[in-house]
């Protein structure tokens, strides 16, 4: 590409119009870098809109569909997907596609470039899948129609958990900024991952303290079934380093136990049950006179 400067060319000494002077200026690589920019602007701004989706987006499936439709807008790709890894049976399985087709089930073994991707916990661009020196047979990217793509794989916890991938069905020149897009991308839906057990974990230990705490029956039918004159429930706060002991029907109403210390404490470290036959002659257990008083031996 050249600029095109034209200016007139005038005698002296009375300045008169005798042509013109046309110049040529080379601009390409200022226009390759300028273009480069703009599009490395785009992608960091692909991945900022996809973070500041993270933390509200509970539902895993949608925020990955959110995070294909960035991806191929971005890259100018007719076709992405996110699959993750079933450990048990060394399948794969569609969780959200963009141009995908079909979904279900696949064997990992045999999809060389995904399951290359997933297995070594890298990333992968191909140009040309038959050229690909990790593709090898991929019936998965050959069944839709695919010639080009960057999988990425994604990480939960340490362990492999799937692969992100972007694909175009003409032959195509992956940079190395469009590469790093496709991992930051799958490092977003790795925390995705996290945050959503978090909330799904959080959620579950509120339903079951709330169920627990409001139940007398069920300590009730515990101290029946058991044969036991007293139940007790000890329950831990998010942010505190004690167990309180919250249930009806207790010897310790009131009392906060910490980590290591008494029985209730030890069972807390060591996570492992503790049955002590005789409450009067064991420093484990607390309130000792309290259960002395009600005629309490063991427990």
């Amino acid at each position: 590409t050249f600029n095109l400067r034209i200016l007139p060319y005038l005698s002296l000494p009375d300045n008169a119009l005798d042509g013109v002077v046309l110049s040529f200026t080379d601009v390409t690589v200022a226009e390759q870098a300028s273009s480069q920019a703009k599009k490395r602007a785009r992608l960091i701004a692909g991945v900022a809109r996809i973070s500041a989706l993270a933390p509200t987006e509970e539902s895993l499936e949608r925020f990955s569909g959110q995070a294909l439709e960035e991806i191929c807008d971005a890259l100018s790709l007719e076709v992405a997907s996110f699959h993750r890894l079933l450990p048990e049976s060394q399948e794969i399985e569609l969780v959200s596609g963009r141009g995908w087709k079909g979904g279900g089930r696949m064997p990992l073994a045999g999809n060389s470039v995904v399951g290359h991707a997933l297995l070594a916990g890298e990333s992968i661009s191909f140009s040309d899948l038959d050229g690909a020196s990790e593709s090898g047979d991929s019936p998965l990217l050959v069944q839709q129609g695919l010639c080009s793509g960057i999988t990425s794989a994604v990480a939960h916890e340490g362990h492999p958990y799937g692969v992100l991938g972007a694909y175009g069905k003409e032959r195509r020149d992956f940079t190395p900024d469009e590469v790093e897009f496709i991992e930051m991308m799958a490092g977003l839906l790795g925390t995705a991952l996290a945050l959503h057990q978090d909330s799904f974990l959080r959620a579950l230990e509120n339903v079951v303290t709330s169920t627990l705490a409001t139940s007398s029956d069920l300590l009730e039918a515990l101290a029946r079934d058991l044969g036991a004159a007293v139940c007790e429930l000890w329950l831990y706060e998010n942010g505190s380093d004690q167990l309180t002991c919250t249930a009806v029907n207790q010897v310790s109403e009131g009392t906060t136990v910490v980590s290591g210390v008494g029985m209730i404490g030890k069972v807390w470290q060591e996570k492992e049950p503790l049955w002590v036959l005789d409450l009067h002659t064991s420093a484990l257990f607390f309130p000792s006179d309290e259960a002395i008083r009600r005629g309490l031996m063991s427990g």
